[in-house]
């Protein structure tokens, strides 16, 4: 990613090609994100996450979160549960992380934090994170070996605080 020359004009060229719904201005785009609210509604609703939804804050990362569509998304349905979002949205394309600031703004009434990082070096950020958001078309940009370096970052870029909630949630011990 970042140590490739270039990725990040190659992603923005393919994104302009490639029939990927992610201007969330435009009719298919914003239709992607009702639909990721909807799905958040419901998915915040299952018992699995009642522990995250009572929080009074959480800190969100949108992981290759491109315009923020699934990032915004999940914030505007934490936020109608009463908790306060601060939201950073990580991608490589500039100009996908601009209007992730703007529609992140019109719809939280607040502009998502952007990162413009290789995602297997947000652990180098010294940000910690209490959810982390891999949504849409994310892992087919990455190999194998690369794609273990991204969860392994992301996990460490984790407030231990929330891996022993995950770890409660899912009923196995540390």
């Amino acid at each position: 990613m970042a140590d490739v020359p270039g990725l990040d004009v190659r992603l923005e060229s393919l994104y302009k090609i490639f029939p990927w719904p992610e201007d969330p201005y435009s009719p298919e785009g914003r239709g992607r994100h009702e639909s990721a609210v909807k799905y958040f509604r419901e998915l915040l609703g299952h018992k699995f996450f009642e522990d995250i939804v009572k929080k009074e804050e959480l800190r969100v990362l949108d992981v290759c979160g491109g315009t923020g569509i699934g990032g915004v998304a999940l914030a505007k349905t934490l936020s109608e549960r009463g908790v306060k979002v601060h939201l950073t949205v990580l991608d490589l394309r500039e100009a996908a992380l601009r209007l992730a600031e703007k529609f992140s703004a019109e719809e939280l009434g607040v502009p998502a934090k952007t990162r413009k990082t290789d995602a297997r070096l947000v652990h180098t950020l010294g940000e910690r994170f209490d959810v982390a958001l891999l949504y849409g078309f994310t892992t087919p940009h990455f190999d194998d070996f690369s794609l273990v370096q991204l969860l392994a970052s992301v996990a460490s870029s984790l407030d231990p605080a929330a891996s022993s909630w995950w770890r409660r949630a899912i009923g196995s011990t540390p």
